[in-house]
């Protein structure tokens, strides 16, 4: 057999602490503030492929904080659910892909520092007993910080990859009760994307997309079946692409058509 031009063993080990702490205060029976500060921890490791400079990639950290407030209002009808939050990584691990490989294969890369911070808010309306309205809107602002390296390039300032810079719901649901066996219901909901980078190099972006759903079906205590469709109104988006050898300079892949079908389930 033949043997490899060159081999190499190495190893490591990764360990770390990874707090958790949370405290809430209860004004009443509808009202509660929190507060919740956590360490999260991805462990380094070795490329199989890549750079000469890139076989070994070190451990990621982050630091998350977040300050919320959860509310009943009218007798319980309405619930909401206000949240801020920051997160500071550290070390923070990408995807990068190999240089010269068109991109079809990748490794693990340091890219640096980044943080992410922003703000969401979510209700819920009870209308009516068998009437529910609900919806929901984020806003986040996720960038490299200074002194931020991809593929050796400065990405100090820009954005995150897959980070939309706002994200929405909206939706309805009717659900009513035809006997003690069955419910028949009907939901539909609109999901709003912001635009968001493929890539650390922010060079193409994916715009702000929006996706209608809908739902119709009959549910008993062990029984269902429901119609569906997505993307109702077929809107086009590309939801990952990726630096490549094309005249664009990235590969995509389109997301998921106008897709419907039928369920049916058992449930002991």
């Amino acid at each position: 057999f033949l043997s490899p031009a060159s081999s190499a063993h190495r190893g490591d080990s990764f360990a770390v602490v990874s707090p958790q702490m949370s405290l809430d205060y209860r004004y009443n029976s509808n009202q509660m503030t929190y507060v919740s500060v956590a360490r999260g921890y991805k462990a380094g490791g070795f490329n199989a492929t890549s750079p000469a400079a890139n076989v070994e990639y070190g451990t990621e950290h982050t630091w998350n904080y977040e300050l919320g407030h959860k509310s009943l209002w009218f007798d319980g009808k309405v619930e909401t659910k206000l949240a801020l939050y920051y997160i500071d990584w550290r070390n923070m691990q990408l995807n990068e892909p190999v240089p010269g490989s068109g991109g079809t294969s990748f490794y693990i890369a340091n890219a640096g520092k980044a943080d992410s911070k922003g703000v969401e808010l979510e209700v819920k309306y009870r209308a009516t007993s068998y009437w529910d309205l609900f919806g929901s809107v984020g806003y986040d602002d996720a960038r490299f910080g200074g002194g931020s390296t991809s593929l050796s390039a400065p990405v100090g300032g820009h954005r995150l990859p897959y980070a939309p810079s706002f994200t929405g719901n909206m939706g309805s649901q009717f659900s009513w009760a035809l006997c003690t066996d069955a419910t028949v219901y009907v939901r539909g909901e609109v999901t709003v994307t912001g635009d968001y980078a493929y890539d650390a190099s922010n060079a193409a972006s994916q715009s702000t997309y929006a996706l209608a759903n809908f739902r119709a079906g009959l549910r008993g205590k062990h029984w269902f079946a429901e119609g569906w469709v997505e993307n109702a109104f077929d809107s086009p988006y590309v939801p990952i692409a990726i630096p490549f050898s094309t005249a664009s300079g990235y590969a995509g892949e389109s997301g998921d058509p106008v897709t419907f079908g039928l369920r049916a389930g058992l449930a002991f």
